[in-house]
């Protein structure tokens, strides 16, 4: 009988082919970052400025928040903030832009290489959750943004194509369908079983305070935080993952 011939490497299936492997069921955006949106180094001049800029946008606003603080708290002068982001407004769009990479990153480094792609989807809210909460100035800036109609962050999301939040929604699409293939999850309209996940993701930043003042207690303590999170992963799994047919008699 006649050896099989080895399978040469360049023709064996890699793990990382299937959508629900260790690279194919990350979230993150398949083109890479333009070199523009990288993160500057902290200490560096334009690191300094982004780093102030980001902790003055987030607690006064865009409005408020005027060159002369960014450069008093940064330790520059204000031909250095022209000469790196042109204007105020410009340098705001670059901050959330980092906040929007900064939470993503976050979440990728959550997820376990043998997640299937219906379970990432499943706690993909919780896991925003708990990345939100542990960034709260992120949740500040992005309530802000909301609140003034995200108009900047429209444009974020236009600037970074699909290296950014375009990106990342081809990809979650990508595995809902995967999962629905597999039977994980139930089979609905995509983008609308997106939007469902990002609205419990981020319900903590818009409506905390009013939380506070109809529950009682604050959401964000511990207790409650931890309470929430598992209701709302029962929630889900109730809402998106098919009940399993008992197996027939013999």
């Amino acid at each position: 009988m006649k050896p099989k011939t080895p399978e040469s490497p360049s023709r064996r299936r890699k793990p990382t082919d299937a959508v629900g492997s260790a690279e194919g069921i990350t979230l993150t955006p398949s083109v890479a970052l333009p070199p523009e949106w990288e993160l500057p180094d902290k200490d560096s001049p334009r690191g300094r400025i982004h780093s102030a800029a980001r902790l003055l946008f987030a607690e006064k606003g865009l409005d408020v928040t005027s060159i002369r603080d960014i450069t008093e708290a940064a330790h520059v002068n204000s031909a250095m903030v022209h000469y790196y982001y042109r204007s105020k407004e410009e340098l705001y769009r670059r901050v959330l832009g980092h906040e929007i990479l900064t939470v993503f990153r976050a979440i990728h480094e959550q997820i376990a290489p043998d997640t299937s792609p219906g379970e990432l989807l499943v706690t993909l809210p919780t896991r925003v959750m708990r990345v939100v909460r542990a960034n709260p100035v992120w949740a500040k800036l992005l309530s802000r943004e909301i609140s003034g109609g995200a108009v900047h962050l429209q444009r974020v999301v236009a600037d970074l194509k699909d290296a950014g939040p375009l990106g990342v929604r081809t990809k979650a699409e990508a595995l809902y369908k995967e999962a629905v293939r597999r039977g994980e999850l139930r089979d609905l309209p995509v983008f609308y079983v997106i939007q469902f996940l990002l609205v419990l993701g981020y319900s903590g930043v818009f409506f905390n305070p009013f939380f506070r003042v109809i529950g009682g207690h604050d959401p964000d303590e511990e207790r409650f935080f931890n309470e929430r999170l598992r209701i709302f992963d029962t929630l889900i799994r109730h809402s998106l993952v098919p009940e399993k047919k008992p197996s027939p008699k013999l």
